[in-house]
């Protein structure tokens, strides 16, 4: 089964296969779809080994249907450290992960959209967006009570 959906691919995406080992090809082919295979394929030829394994290893590792987010597969691929990219996405979602992609995105190993698609866009407004209002709300309220404080007293001196 594996080798008739590789067959129905054309010449050029089965020579960018042929870059992954012959195990893990079939492995691959057993999970993924003739549709599938073609992007991987695709993914593939902006890729050096190392990083090719990585990727097979992550789409091997129960992550076969990411394949089909066109979106995280090309940020994952465009990634400057796929390895870093690849185990952003694998770490579970929580507060603390959360800050930690911040800082991957602000260090440049990531990019904002693979945070984006990882946490979407709802979350990521209210948890950064909302304490950035509260932080001006209580700005506000200690800038008018120092002003209250400050506030010259008004002393009429009577002739």
């Amino acid at each position: 089964m594996a080798i008739a959906k590789i067959s129905l691919l054309d010449i050029d995406s089965i020579r960018k296969l042929l870059m992954i080992s012959k195990h893990n090809l079939l492995s691959l082919a057993d999970k993924l779809t003739a549709d599938d295979l073609q992007h991987l394929a695709d993914y593939l030829e902006k890729l050096n080994q190392p990083q090719i394994n990585l990727l097979v290893k992550f789409l091997l590792s129960n992550n076969s249907s990411i394949i089909n987010n066109s979106d995280v597969m090309a940020d994952i691929t465009r990634s400057g450290d796929i390895n870093t990219a690849i185990k952003f996405w694998e770490t579970p979602k929580n507060i603390t992960s959360f800050f930690n992609g911040i800082l991957k995105v602000l260090a440049g190993a990531i990019s904002w959209h693979l945070f984006l698609d990882r946490y979407g866009i709802s979350f990521t407004i209210s948890l950064i967006v909302i304490p950035l209002l509260v932080l001006v709300f209580l700005l506000a309220i200690l800038f008018y009570q120092l002003r209250k404080y400050f506030k010259p007293q008004n002393t009429q001196v009577n002739s």
